[in-house]
């Protein structure tokens, strides 16, 4: 068995969580980023440098 086997590969949540934020704010323009990135982070399991990532990435326009 190779080493890493069955895992995502690295930085595969934080894509899959920035496709469900990018879906998500189609369906309701107006969700709240922050609370939106919250429950990303809940969802796929993003580490608190993740989030921070997407907090300082994403922001409200």
């Amino acid at each position: 068995m190779g080493e890493g086997e069955g895992l995502p590969p690295k930085g595969d949540a934080l894509r899959r969580a920035l496709q469900w934020l990018a879906e998500q704010r189609q369906v309701d323009p107006k969700a709240s980023r922050v609370k939106l990135i919250s429950e990303a982070g809940q969802r796929f399991d993003l580490s608190p440098a993740e989030e921070d990532f997407l907090l300082g990435q994403w922001k409200d326009s």
